[in-house]
């Protein structure tokens, strides 16, 4: 199965720093560009094109992150491990009022060798959560604690799973693909980065996984190159996305 997304080259009106955007997500989303190969990759292997920054769906992106990235070092970005970035991840959701709003999931049933580790994680994220907060001054209730880390559960197992049905279990399965592709995302994150500095403002980088040979093919497509005789819905969707 090849897997492609298309990123555009973008200023981040914060940063001021040029990066690339995931060409799916309307550009009045408002986030900001990645400057490397590492942050597209998750966007393109753990998000899903659907995807619209919603905290149940940053949860399951968290379930596929478990599954990809579970052998050690494996797409590292710094020395947190998972426990604490997801932990991070959540008190910034609610730092941003957007936590009260967990979608409670479908019912999930426990995965074999995997859920006392997810369980686990999710205690470790309700405690970074509660240290947050107090900086906040929020607070959990005991009964919301319980009805949060259920919730949490259960979109990580509904991401985990969704992983393995993507990328499967076997011969070139998650553990396959995540060490290949992220291997390959450390060693273009420099070049990634210096492409979107060089390239003509409003280039596209095409990117196409194969998750059989476990290879990564990427294309820089600039306006009056290749990209001109690219498909019309590509240019009409770059045209959208400018406009959004």
């Amino acid at each position: 199965m090849k897997i492609v997304r298309y990123f555009i080259q973008h200023v981040g009106e914060e940063t001021g720093f040029n990066g690339w955007l995931p060409l799916w997500v309307p550009k009045s989303a408002g986030f900001d560009p990645f400057s490397d190969a590492t942050g597209m990759l998750h966007d393109m292997l753990e998000h899903r094109l659907c995807d619209t920054g919603k905290f149940h769906e940053e949860l399951q992106a968290f379930g596929r992150v478990i599954a990809l990235r579970s052998i050690p070092g494996v797409g590292a970005r710094s020395s947190y491990s998972y426990e604490e970035s997801l932990g991070m991840e959540i008190s910034g959701v609610w730092a941003r009022g957007e936590g009260d709003r967990i979608e409670a999931p479908p019912p999930t049933a426990p995965i074999e060798f995997v859920d006392a580790n997810l369980q686990a994680l999710c205690r470790r994220c309700l405690k970074s959560l509660e240290s947050d907060m107090k900086e906040h001054d929020r607070h959990l209730e005991p009964f919301d604690q319980v009805v949060f880390a259920s919730s949490m559960l259960g979109w990580l197992r509904i991401g985990y799973r969704d992983a393995l049905r993507r990328y499967g279990q076997q011969d070139h399965g998650c553990w396959d693909n995540g060490r290949q592709a992220f291997a390959w995302a450390v060693k273009n994150n420099k070049r990634m980065s210096q492409e979107a500095e060089d390239c003509i403002p409003g280039s596209v980088m095409r990117l196409c996984w194969d998750t059989e040979s476990l290879r990564m093919q990427d294309t820089l497509l600039e306006p009056g190159g290749p990209l001109e005789r690219h498909p019309t819905w590509l240019r009409q969707r770059i045209r959208a996305w400018q406009m959004g």
